[in-house]
């Protein structure tokens, strides 16, 4: 199966990581690791440029939300969100009784800043670069929700690697502000599930006060540590490889006249009617995508696919003209 609906780096893993692996394996295994990952802290921290202690560590950036949901916000609290944006986000929220506020997306894929603060939310998500539209939200319209929300504003930069455009600066002029980020996209270690987060060092340790210790392994912590350090061109260069593949597979769609919003992440939003179907005959072509459905219809693309829609990963040539092949057969089969 050719994996393309988890937007993972295609590319493989960075050697400094599978190296720490393979050194460090025996003696990894019998003792704890840091309780509060301190050597990933400040490794992650010499790479975003902050201090260590306005950085926390979690198992994924799912455990940075689902921790600073539980952290920072009471049951019967509200959490404004973009729909759509990642699909854990209301799942997290539900669990933890928090009443989900669901802002559709705007003209152009933007944002509706006064419907996200309108219910005074304690927490307020935005995923930038969005996911799964790949598009990014401007620093301005982070910094008039920051400004206007009255309390918690989280920002998803999963894909920060690809988009370059960062919310982290704002952090000191907003200190509600959280940033949360990952090493399983442009670092390709989604399997070790290491994510972090940028916030003031108070915001931090709320954050762990919920999340608790010895929830990220030894071995990811000295794998990631390793990747963070030493392996910042592997990265630049697979992202470089990954923004081309999407852009190429971007150009394909749209000659097959699929109105594909400019992403700048390592993946395309395609949106399609039928997208359920195209998917399920796609896998049984070999290829992996993710449909969604009942999407808000806020754009003409949307409302011609009736609010579905496919994200497609980038990747090698090899696996874009497979993928390609399987989706032009499965719109064949699907009508």
């Amino acid at each position: 199966m050719i994996e393309l609906g988890d937007n993972t780096n295609r590319w493989g893993a960075p050697p400094s990581a599978v190296r720490a692996m393979r050194e460090s394996a025996d003696a990894m295994l019998s003792g704890y690791p840091e309780m509060y990952s301190r050597t990933l802290k400040e490794a992650i921290a010499r790479y975003v440029g902050v201090d260590p202690d306005m950085i926390v560590i979690g198992n994924g950036s799912d455990d940075i939300l689902d921790s600073s949901f539980r952290g920072l916000a009471e049951p019967g609290d509200r959490l404004a969100m973009l729909e759509p944006t990642f699909v854990m986000v209301p799942i997290f929220a539900q669990l933890h009784r928090l009443v989900v506020d669901r802002v559709p997306l705007g003209e152009n894929y933007g944002l509706q800043v006064e419907a996200l603060v309108a219910n005074s939310p304690r927490i307020v998500y935005i995923c930038s670069p969005n996911n799964p539209t790949g598009t990014v939200i401007p620093r301005a319209s982070v910094e008039a929700v920051a400004s206007r929300a009255p309390g918690v504003v989280l920002i998803d930069e999963a894909y920060f690697e690809f988009a370059g455009e960062t919310a982290v600066p704002l952090v000191h002029d907003f200190p509600q502000l959280i940033v949360a980020r990952t090493l399983s996209k442009a670092f390709g270690l989604a399997g070790l599930r290491v994510g972090y987060a940028i916030a003031s060092p108070k915001m931090v340790r709320a954050i762990e006060a919920a999340r608790g210790p010895y929830t990220v392994s030894a071995m990811s912590e000295r794998a990631a540590a390793a990747a963070v350090d030493r392996d910042g061109a592997w990265v630049r260069e697979n992202v470089a490889k990954s923004i081309a593949s999407r852009d190429r597979l971007a150009s394909k769609l749209r000659e097959r006249g699929i109105e594909v919003p400019p992403s700048v992440t390592n993946f395309v939003f395609a949106p399609v009617a039928n997208a359920g179907a195209i998917a399920k005959v796609m896998r049984e072509r070999g290829v992996s995508v993710r449909p969604f459905a009942k999407i808000p219809q806020f754009c003409a693309a949307l409302v011609a696919s009736k609010g579905e829609a496919l994200r497609i990963t980038a990747g090698p040539d090899e696996e874009i003209d497979a993928a390609l092949a399987a989706f032009d057969e499965a719109r064949r089969v699907c009508g």
